[in-house]
């Protein structure tokens, strides 16, 4: 039986929508606010043919709690990567989204991966002999800067909003369907990348999203077909 839902990744976040009830007002039924940073996940890149113009009304932070926060801001887009992310909050309209925000989620540092040229070569012919003393070197230096840029947008966020619930996500392999071939290099160095960023979220008192274990073997379910690496929509239900 198949039903319209998003993808499992986001499902976990619905877990922590008991954190943030007392938000919201039994008076006035005031939802709170929600601020969403990242790339194009949170933008919700080729969902529901959105022309990838404007974020996908599909996309993952419009469904947290069943629709019951008000995303004020979706700071976003096609490839970004954690610098592109940093440069994008400081612009004085999303200092002050985030300023207002109740809840922020944060999910970003894939594309920091996925645009380095060398894994770009891979993605493009998969079959291509990999050094792997080189490769760690490569997968090394893209940690230690996706570390800092995230040290420093989580300082931003924290010096205009000390009181926001923070969620932020660490990375799932994206690897499927016609890149499958690189799902095991994707296994060999996530789960390091991904301890430091929990590494991260401690240090900061944030909220951990386990997207990794979340898509950990359910990429064919779950991510887009054709070499894509976006989640769908659609989710089989394989359990009563």
């Amino acid at each position: 039986m198949k039903f319209r839902h998003f993808s499992l990744l986001f499902a976990l976040v619905l877990a922590f929508s008991t954190f943030f009830s007392s938000f919201a007002s039994a008076e006035n039924n005031v939802k709170p606010n929600l601020v969403a940073l990242g790339d194009s996940i949170t933008f919700g890149w080729n969902l529901e043919n959105n022309g990838n113009s404007e974020p996908s009304p599909k996309a993952f932070p419009y469904l947290i709690g069943n629709g019951n926060y008000d995303v004020t801001k979706n700071i976003s887009d096609g490839g970004w990567t954690t610098s592109h992310l940093l440069t994008e909050i400081n612009k004085p309209e999303n200092l002050a989204a985030i300023k207002n925000a109740d809840v922020i989620t944060l999910d970003i540092g894939s594309k920091d991966f996925l645009q380095n040229d060398a894994i770009k070569a891979l993605r493009a012919n998969p079959t291509t002999p990999i050094d792997p003393v080189a490769f760690g070197k490569i997968i090394q230096e893209i940690s230690g800067n996706l570390f800092k840029n995230l040290g420093a947008i989580i300082g931003t966020i924290k010096a205009q909003n000390s009181d926001a619930r923070i969620i932020i996500y660490n990375i799932y392999n994206p690897f499927s369907d016609t890149l499958a071939s690189l799902y095991p290099l994707g296994e060999q160095f996530l789960p390091g990348v991904n301890a430091g960023i929990q590494g991260v979220a401690a240090q900061s008192h944030l909220l951990l999203a386990d997207a990794y274990s979340a898509y950990k073997g359910k990429q064919a379910e779950l991510i887009l077909p054709n070499g894509d690496v976006h989640p769908n929509v659609e989710l089989t239900e394989s359990l009563s």
